[in-house]
């Protein structure tokens, strides 16, 4: 039902082409064994790894919008933190054509597939970062339960026995020098650790508004979290990702923005 009313409420991309869009993607599903290696809905043709993961991913980021951006100005800057196969960076620039946005994918396989969605769409003010953020500059392991299918890792599933690849890490902060109009942060159990250090280097003031789908590593992350965003001068609002309540696996999604503009 929340993905017929995300297609009924749709505001700003029209409710037609998004139930052409998923009817497609189902009807794919559901009907060929075997789905074509580029997917086709809203006017895109996408590469990805698993076919389920690709039409999770449109419900969730077209449908019931985990990520709720709307360009409130002209030529906006988005950061993709955790951008995958770039559904979430296509669907910015649906929103807002003049967005521009930095796209950051440290998992190889799905960072390549990142790269080869936005050119082949032919998506202009993109651009695409294979590093992982962290709380410092260096190198790290992350943990890789099966490439571009989301979930990669610097802070979870320690002792899983998942393949680790050793990838190059950042400060967000290095790469904020004007405001932003929007934050998606999806960097599975890094997402404390990324707020503070914006918050240390006084790159969180620039922001206007951040989506966090929060996995904890401790019992006090939350907290803290939250309490850096309101001292940050942000409102939030909490959501579940889903109908089942009370489960391990239960994760929420955070959008916190100001009711002054940032500077």
């Amino acid at each position: 039902m929340r993905n017929l009313a995300g297609i009924r409420d749709s505001r700003d991309i029209p409710p037609w082409k998004l139930a052409a869009a998923y009817l497609e993607l189902r009807g794919v599903g559901a009907l060929r064994r075997h789905p074509p290696p580029i997917a086709r809905f809203a006017g895109n043709r996408v590469a990805y790894a698993s076919y389920p993961a690709l039409v999770s991913l449109f419900e969730e980021i077209y449908l019931r919008r985990h990520y709720p951006f709307r360009s409130t100005h002209a030529g906006p800057l988005v950061i993709d933190c955790g951008a995958n196969i770039g559904i979430a960076t296509m669907f910015f620039k649906a929103v807002a054509p003049d967005a521009r946005v930095l796209a950051f994918e440290p998992e190889p396989t799905a960072f390549r597939l990142l790269e080869d969605n936005i050119a082949r769409n032919g998506v202009n003010d993109v651009k695409c970062l294979s590093v992982a953020l962290a709380a410092e500059e260096g190198r790290a392991m992350l943990r890789v339960p099966q490439p571009a299918h989301g979930g990669a890792t610097l802070r979870l599933a320690e002792g899983a026995g998942w393949p680790e690849t050793e990838v190059a890490t950042a400060r967000l902060s290095t790469y904020i020098s004007e405001p932003v109009e929007f934050l998606k942060l999806d960097v599975e159990g890094a997402e404390v650790e990324i707020i503070d250090e914006l918050a240390e280097a006084d790159a969180l003031r620039r922001i206007a508004n951040v989506a966090i789908e929060h996995h904890p590593t401790g019992s006090d992350d939350l907290p803290r979290l939250l309490a850096c965003l309101a001292a940050s001068g942000f409102v939030y609002r909490i959501a579940t990702t889903n109908d089942r309540f009370w489960t391990e696996q239960q994760l929420l999604l955070i959008h916190a923005f100001r009711t002054v503009a940032p500077h």
